[in-house]
């Protein structure tokens, strides 16, 4: 079981190497009910919405794009290219990957009152990882002979129900909203310690390890029959629709109507969720030696012997198992924004974002321009700086034919026509019924 984990995680934080979460824009996308999601005050003029299932998916990296390091041999393939790899990481990596299937919204209101409720499935992961991480897979530890390197990657990949029950009221020119989200985890792998370095000594090659290094995970790692290690959040179903994974979330918000101009601010996805069911831990904690191991010696000349790799570290990790329920935290997400109506058709606005994330906190800047050009038909664009991208520019677009409207928005509409060449790819779309 341990040797499998291990291995999914050497994987992943090489193949991170060949991709390209913020979602910014559609915090300007007030006319449709799904900007509440980023923050509850919002209210729409419609006095009921129903959603259709909609979908949302974003994937951002911080190192290399795809076509960076992916290169043509002399036979016509594609290979990875590992020099590239390498000089397209920094000190520390980090990608970001997320999906949203929304199946049910509805919203309804009462003069000045507005009621809520949604039910959406979610995936998310996280990896953050170092470079030196890469380059000891690759190339093994006789280059850091007399250096300490860390080596533990922190990391999280979890699924979970979201019903989320959500109210806002009006007062004056202020309007005030709080969500309610009630969670229902549907599986988990995640590090919670990641103290993990390793020391070769100059003179006599002894490697020494020191750690505090602790993974855990609930109904998420499976075997197969033919006994290999699969990720797997399970069948749609009644039991991972509710489970003994639960969890509490609050989304708070409030928006400012100063005639022209609109400030908005709003948290987040505050919240948590215990995992209860099927929970097991794996732990390594001390300072181990041994004498003259270079784990470059199970590298052979043309790729990587994962198998051979991971049965050494687990080896040498020492890692304990125990099943004992834990708690993992959500991604906070914090918005301030401003717009300001230049006549009856245009707008212009600008957001500042922040996710905090396991004590570290990403920001990002956006700038939006959107355009009402009939009663049919609304566009935007938005300019946004995010994960150390500073090309990211998103389209979004309404169409509202009788009761139906139509919606579609991204970050980043440049992957939409180059995705090898992108870190950062992002997109939303779905149906609404509304009535006035």
């Amino acid at each position: 079981m341990l040797r499998k984990l291990l291995s999914v995680l050497l994987l992943s934080s090489l193949a991170v190497t060949l991709f390209g979460q913020q979602e910014l824009s559609l915090h300007f996308l007030k006319n449709t009910w799904q900007a509440s999601k980023t923050n509850p005050a919002f209210m729409t003029e419609n006095k009921l919405h129903v959603g259709l299932p909609s979908l949302y998916f974003n994937i951002s990296h911080t190192g290399p794009s795809y076509n960076d390091v992916v290169v043509r041999s002399n036979n016509g393939e594609n290979v990875l290219d590992i020099d590239r790899v390498l000089n397209g990481l920094s000190s520390d990596n980090q990608l970001f990957t997320n999906v949203e299937l929304e199946t049910v919204s509805v919203s309804f209101g009462l003069k000045k009152l507005r009621l809520s409720f949604n039910h959406a499935i979610k995936l998310n992961s996280f990896i953050d990882y170092s470079k030196n991480m890469v380059e000891l897979a690759w190339n093994g530890n006789s280059q850091f002979i007399g250096q300490t390197i860390a080596v533990g990657p922190e990391f999280q990949a979890f699924a979970y129900n979201e019903f989320g029950f959500g109210a806002a009221m009006k007062f004056l020119n202020v309007s005030a909203g709080a969500r309610l989200k009630v969670l229902t985890g549907i599986g988990d792998a995640s590090s919670e310690r990641t103290h993990a370095t390793l020391f070769t000594d100059p003179d006599v090659y002894q490697l020494t390890i020191d750690t505090d290094y602790r993974i855990n995970s609930s109904s998420f790692l499976v075997y197969d029959q033919d006994g290999d290690f699969e990720l797997d959040f399970g069948d749609p179903s009644f039991e991972n629709l509710f489970t003994s994974n639960l969890g509490f979330a609050l989304d708070l918000g409030a928006d400012i109507d100063l005639g022209k101009l609109n400030i908005a601010a709003s948290i987040v996805d505050l919240g948590f969720i215990r995992w209860n069911r099927n929970p097991v831990n794996y732990t390594s904690k001390g300072n181990y030696t041994y004498e003259g191991l270079d784990i470059s010696d199970i590298v052979n000349d043309e790729s990587i012997s994962f198998e051979e790799t991971i049965d050494t570290l687990s080896d040498i990790f020492n890692f304990d198992e125990t099943a004992s329920a834990y708690t993992t935290s959500l991604a906070s997400k914090l918005y301030l924004s401003g717009t300001y109506e230049v006549n009856d058709l245009f707008n212009v606005g600008a957001l500042l974002y922040s996710e905090l994330y396991r004590g570290k906190l990403y920001p990002a800047f956006a700038a939006s321009a959107s355009m009402d050009i009939s009663k049919i038909i609304s566009i935007g664009t938005v300019y946004s700086v995010r994960n150390k991208t500073y090309d990211n520019i998103g389209l979004n677009a309404t169409v509202k034919l009788g009761p139906v409207q139509i919606f579609a928005v991204t970050d980043n509409v440049i992957a939409a026509f180059q995705p090898y060449d992108s870190r950062n790819v992002n997109a939303r779309f779905g149906l609404n019924l509304v009535m006035n």
